[in-house]
């Protein structure tokens, strides 16, 4: 039961926020297509990636100019690729020594610096070669952090009434909190990023909160704020006398959170999970102004490109393939495909297949 709940987010009352005009409010139809994708995609490019730093599930992406980074989270790893699909090198290890890491809660470029966030506070700071540049343990970080300039944003999430579930902190003290928590409501761990670079500053997803937050220069605000409709979290959820019978609630009916949020200067895209009996559906939604598009990438275990979404740039998005379902493939993608040799070669239990997308 709980393995369900821990991959959620909803609507909260919060303090420490400054409500702007300016938010848009984005409606999730009640169906979605699966071929939609196809509408704004003019061309797909296959990269497979070298079995060296075979990875599973729960992986982050950072796109470099020339190269990519991909965090395995569960695998407890961090792995630079060339823009050719082969291994670079890893950044840092698993283990407990000052370049190692004995858990990976997230990563952050910055610059040419990859910096990995790991249990108990410990922050390093690696080269793109994977040479250990520093590394420092700083108290009251949470389940995932962000540097800005000197300090860091923290995400702590729902711990007791009273607590912030967001910080700015120093090495030694909290500057400021944000979203104050006046609900007895259980913890989410939340499995995909957090944070997201924006133009004018970062995306904050907010576990149980339909809204994409934007902070910016000590500020923090609403960005998105999405209708799920009949999928929105009831306020008997948030009013349970208890954390574990709000629990109990939400498993007796249907609802939808966001589960990822990413961004560039030409377009924003967001992942929602839909739990209706216990499953999960992921939906979709794109935009490049006002309009957005919703579509479906299929059904995780059938399709392999369910779940894995993870990024956008400029030109492309990107979505980690999953060999073992390529058979299945929607036909209205893979006739967008340029190389479509790639698809002769995949080894059903090997690496994942990098999909970038060109979008329009």
């Amino acid at each position: 039961m709980l393995a369900v709940v821990t991959t959620i987010c909803i609507m909260i009352a919060c303090t420490n926020v400054g409500e702007s005009s300016s938010v848009s409010e984005v409606t999730m139809p009640e169906q979605v297509s699966e071929s939609a994708l196809s509408e704004f995609v003019s061309e797909v490019e296959l990269l497979t990636l070298s079995s060296e730093a075979f990875f599973g599930e729960a992986v982050d992406m950072e796109k470099l100019e020339n190269s990519y980074l991909f965090a395995d989270r569960r695998g407890v790893a961090v792995w630079h690729f060339a823009d050719d699909g082969s291994l670079i090198c890893p950044i840092g290890h698993k283990g407990k020594g000052p370049s190692e890491y004995i858990s990976v809660d997230n990563i952050q470029v910055a610059g040419d610096r990859v910096i990995v966030y790991s249990q108990g506070g410990k922050v390093s700071e690696f080269d793109l070669a994977g040479k250990l540049i520093s590394t420092s343990e700083i108290s009251g970080l949470g389940n995932q952090s962000y540097k800005v300039g000197d300090q860091y944003l923290t995400y702590r999430g729902y711990l007791r009434s009273g607590d912030s579930r967001l910080q700015l902190i120093s090495q030694s003290s909290v500057i400021e909190d944000y979203l104050v928590t006046d609900n007895a409501v259980m913890p989410l761990s939340k499995i995909s990023p957090i944070f997201e670079e924006t133009k004018s500053g970062v995306a904050v997803l907010d576990s149980w909160s339909p809204v994409v937050y934007q902070y910016h220069m000590g500020e923090l605000q609403e960005y998105l704020r999405f209708n799920f409709g009949k999928y929105s979290i009831g306020e008997d959820f948030f009013n349970s006398a208890n954390p574990m019978e709000g629990v109990m609630s939400l498993m007796k009916s249907q609802y939808a959170i966001i589960s990822k949020y990413f961004e560039s200067d030409r377009a924003k895209i967001v992942e929602v999970d839909v739990v209706t009996s216990g499953r999960i559906n992921k939906r979709y939604a794109y935009t490049r102004g006002s309009d957005w598009r919703w579509f479906s990438l299929g059904t995780p275990g059938n399709s392999p490109m369910a779940g894995g979404l993870v990024g956008i740039d400029e030109d492309y998005l990107y979505i980690l393939l999953n060999p073992m379902h390529i058979d299945d493939l929607d036909e209205s993608i893979k006739s967008k495909i340029t190389n479509p040799d790639v698809l002769d070669n995949v080894d059903e239990e090997g690496n994942y297949i990098l999909a970038k997308l060109e979008y329009i």
